[in-house]
């Protein structure tokens, strides 16, 4: 009998351990990682903006190089993109903090603030920030022509990092900042309700196709990279799987395509 209870209390713990591993293990080992959920879920959602460079809407579906990029990777994923119009630029990145989107692409530019916030892929485009003005206004050559003229220049955007960044070698510099997307204010540049904005060279390509009289005042130093955005949390299964495809993509020649 001693035996019997000795051996019953070493079994009891035993017992306890088996009824309660599958438990375990369907918690954690049988976890799937956001890779393996965008996979099983058909999906990937991606948080966007609607521009020329970005998304948008023609009569044959989605277009722009944002989506057809990410239409890309979500092929090379055996899953469809579902794309989230955020309407301010602003709120892009919260919200995909808030985990509202498995990644972001929406012509973001990778800058140190927005590095501690998010996990930025290989940069897919390099780009720089110009200065912009109507051709029949008086042209800034530099930084320090810039006082005392009308600037407005999107909230939120990297264009008021730069712009906070020469401020303090040229403290007189001022502008406003808009809640306007930056094609709507090279748009109101063009028609001589503004003097001048900042956009970026690829921005600025598309736009002057269609309005010829914007013009290159002169181009901020430091080019600057736009990037993917996502998640900085542990789970980088996604951000790795996107990190392969653009090196496979740029190896190809499908992004220089693009």
């Amino acid at each position: 009998i001693g035996r019997f209870h000795a051996v019953s209390r070493w079994l009891r713990p035993a017992l306890l351990v088996a009824l309660l591993a599958p438990a375990f293990l369907s918690c954690s080992f049988f976890e799937k990682n956001r890779l393996q959920s965008v996979i099983a879920a058909g999906e990937l959602v991606v948080l966007t903006r609607t521009s020329p460079t970005t998304y948008y809407e023609t009569p044959e579906g989605p277009a722009g190089f944002e989506y057809d990029l990410v239409k890309s990777f979500a092929d090379s994923l055996g899953v469809k993109p579902r794309s989230v119009v955020v309407p301010k630029f602003s709120d892009i990145l919260p919200r995909l903090i808030e985990g509202e989107g498995d990644m972001a692409a929406a012509g973001i530019t990778v800058t140190e603030s927005r590095a501690r916030l998010v996990r930025f892929s290989p940069p897919y485009q390099e780009i720089r920030q110009q200065v912009i003005y109507r051709s029949e206004n008086l042209r800034p050559a530099n930084v320090n022509e810039l006082t005392g003229r009308q600037i407005e220049v999107q909230s939120g955007t990297s264009y008021v990092e730069r712009l906070n960044e020469l401020r303090q070698e040229y403290p007189e510099l001022k502008w406003t900042e808009v809640e306007r997307e930056t094609e709507d204010l090279l748009v109101t540049v063009w028609e001589g309700l503004l003097e001048l904005t900042i956009a970026d060279s690829n921005i600025v390509a598309i736009s002057r196709q269609y309005f010829p009289d914007l013009q290159v005042a002169f181009t901020l130093p430091k080019p600057e990279s736009l990037a993917w955005a996502f998640p900085a949390g542990a789970d980088q299964s996604l951000h790795e799987a996107a990190v392969k495809f653009l090196e496979k993509s740029r190896a190809s020649g499908e992004l220089a395509q693009l």
